[in-house]
């Protein structure tokens, strides 16, 4: 099967989404079309690499909503001009399925392939996409009159089929974001290392976790925070945490390829994640995998995290509640290892590659059949 994948998340999280092909009967040939990154992927699952010389990073996030709403259409058209320069080069090469990752602009992207190559279309929506992306306008007639007649919508977890069946979407499936499991997991032990993965924009919501964080330095004498990922908000979080006190204390990686992450999870004790909007976090997902105690705010893990069983929950956005969860963790290490042994039983029962894979594969197979 020849596969058009479309694709624009960093590199980390694109190389996650593509191992659960390893996990297919029949591996497909995937071509990946991505805008323009630093760093360059390679993948064995990856055949072939269209690069689309538009800069996936830009100047939009510290603009006003509205501002950005507008950066954003206009960035859109440029970027579905490059793919319509694709198009007669994809239609001759046989594809079979297009996959897009996100609503806009790739599922415009997507739609375009799927009409020139005559290919079905999957659709992937990732989150941000439903949370902030359909809550205007015009954002929201494309999305409903143009991308979801054409596609097989995909959600990642319960909350975004509900919030995608309200918008109108009736081809929608469930199938969750998923991990390989760790085969050399090991007890965590330094429940003072705190971690933090993902990418640094607002909606994420690093700058709580540095305040939060804080508070706990003030308390645990060796505690420590490694915050891995890059994004605009990096240099006001080196700066808060400068103003902070908490130079020597807090660590900014950047980005981490896996190799480079793997040993980060293991050596760490707790993973937080205080985003205002997701999905169904990668990142969640691993630190589970891994045995860490997880921690998350309401939006960010609630679906999957059951407050007092398989981590614990805080409210958005409040420090000081952050701060009793992540004391009551460091002062707790028998009570919270019990959070840590059912997080990594769920996620290697329900979220594990070896679980969802065949679930996509038989969903593409439905895809190519109906087409």
């Amino acid at each position: 099967m020849r596969v058009v994948l479309v694709c624009d998340f960093e590199l980390g999280l694109v190389s996650r989404i593509l191992a659960v092909y390893g996990s297919f009967s029949r591996r497909p040939d995937i071509t990946l079309i991505t805008r323009r990154r630093n760093n360059v992927l390679s993948h064995a699952y990856v055949s072939r690499i269209i690069e689309i010389p538009l800069d996936v990073e830009s100047d939009t996030d510290p603009l006003r909503p509205a501002a950005r709403i507008f950066v954003t259409f206009g960035r859109t058209i440029v970027y579905l001009v490059y793919v319509m320069f694709l198009l007669p080069r994809l239609a001759l090469d046989g594809i079979d399925l297009v996959h897009a990752h996100f609503l806009l602009p790739q599922g415009l992207a997507g739609v375009l392939i799927s009409r020139a190559t005559g290919a079905p279309l999957v659709l992937t929506a990732a989150g941000s996409d439903v949370n902030v992306l359909a809550t205007h306008t015009l954002m929201r007639e494309i999305i409903q009159h143009i991308i979801f007649p054409h596609s097989q919508v995909v959600a990642v977890s319960q909350p975004l089929l509900r919030k995608l069946e309200a918008l109108g979407c009736r081809n929608i499936r469930y199938i969750p974001n998923c991990v390989e499991m760790p085969a050399d997991h090991v007890a965590v032990q330094q429940l003072s290392k705190i971690l933090f993965v993902g990418h640094l924009i607002p909606e994420k919501r690093p700058d709580v976790l540095v305040r939060a964080f804080s508070k706990v330095a003030s308390q645990v004498s060796d505690a420590t925070l490694t915050v891995v990922g890059s994004g605009p908000m990096q240099k006001d979080l080196q700066t808060l945490t400068s103003n902070l006190g908490l130079v020597r204390r807090v660590c900014f990686t950047g980005y981490l390829n896996d190799e480079e992450l793997m040993p980060i999870y293991k050596e760490s004790g707790i993973f937080v994640m205080p985003s205002v909007s997701e999905g169904l976090s990668v990142a969640v997902l691993e630190a589970m995998s891994f045995g860490l105690r997880v921690i998350v705010s309401e939006p960010a893990g609630s679906e999957i995290i059951e407050d007092g069983v398989h981590g614990l929950v805080f409210r958005v956005d409040d420090v000081d509640e952050l701060v009793g969860r992540i004391l009551w963790v460091i002062k707790n290490p028998a009570k919270s290892s019990q959070l840590s042994s059912n997080a990594r039983s769920l996620c290697e029962r329900e979220y594990a590659v070896s679980v969802v894979a065949p679930k996509l594969e038989q969903l593409y197979a439905e895809a190519c059949s109906r087409d």
